[in-house]
């Protein structure tokens, strides 16, 4: 487009890149605009720039619904720079609320279909829909975005569900999460093994991260998540928790939660990511069954 040789081809300097479109960017609502490129230009430049240089990329953080459909219309070659962007900006795609994905997919995935029915094209049906939704979704996976993939297999569960029990092919994550529906104590068993496994690996002098932000919002969780007796455990036990319920919630997660919950994850990565895998299973299958 006419700005990608203006502010692109320039090579400016990071702080010279003042797009006059950022409205148009931010936005994202017209899944076909033209300005889709350019923003994907932005984006390869955060390999080559900071993404905090740019003020288009700096504006995605406060809108999810973009940053989501972001990454479900990249492709096989510039997903990983798209995903990347979490390395450099306050956000996690972790804790992106899986209403938001929902909304997202449901919105893109139905006007491809909708497209492909108004223009009647030969060979492209429902079908070719679902294989989109597919590969997006094995890409996810196949990097290792275990989280994301439960989201994810959600999704594909709830959009697509005849497509899913025709093709008949179930991967892990399909057995796990069907496996949290039919047998949830099974996974509240996994959480007291992996909690008596993380007090195990700590001295008695251990320093355990304290975490205000993680302490101001944990009257969110159900009382059995709340560990109110554990003291200066409290914000380690409670933090994948927290993270879930804001999954589960749509609630904005503020930047200093964000730098607490991660402070917390780098001390015992083991334990927060089996708990948040664990919990996410057992309110993605809740959430998901009741709407």
């Amino acid at each position: 487009s006419k700005y990608s040789a203006k502010y692109l081809n320039s090579r400016l300097k990071p702080s010279q890149f003042r797009p006059t479109v950022l409205s148009g960017f931010v936005c994202c609502r017209n899944f076909n605009h033209a300005d889709w490129s350019l923003l994907y230009d932005f984006i390869a430049l955060s390999n080559e720039y900071p993404a905090s240089a740019f003020d288009v990329l700096r504006a995605l953080i406060n809108r999810p619904e973009a940053l989501c459909l972001a990454l479900i219309k990249s492709t096989e070659d510039n997903f990983d720079a798209v995903w990347r962007l979490a390395y450099q900006l306050s956000f996690s795609w972790h804790l992106m609320p899986a209403n938001v994905w929902l909304k997202v997919a449901t919105l893109y995935f139905g006007a491809i279909k909708e497209l492909f029915n108004q223009l009647n094209m030969p060979g492209y049906n429902d079908e070719t829909v679902y294989q989109q939704f597919v590969e997006f979704r094995q890409r996810v996976i196949g990097r290792g975005h275990r989280f994301l993939g439960l989201i994810l297999t959600q999704i594909q569960l709830k959009l697509f569900f005849e497509q899913v029990m025709t093709a008949g092919v179930f991967d892990d994550v399909f057995v796990e999460l069907s496996n949290c529906s039919n047998h949830p104590s099974t996974f509240e068993n996994k959480l007291i093994e992996a909690q008596s496994a993380l007090q195990g690996r700590h001295e008695a002098d251990a320093v355990w991260p304290q975490g205000q932000e993680i302490k101001t919002v944990i009257s969110m969780l159900q009382a059995e998540r709340q560990f109110v007796t554990q003291a200066y455990r409290r914000a380690v036990l409670c933090a994948p928790f927290v993270a879930v319920q804001f999954v589960l919630s749509a609630s904005v997660c503020s930047t200093q939660l964000l730098f607490e919950l991660g402070n917390v994850r780098d001390f015992d990565r083991e334990w927060f990511d089996q708990a948040y895998y664990y919990e996410l299973c057992m309110g993605l299958a809740n959430q998901f069954s009741t709407h």
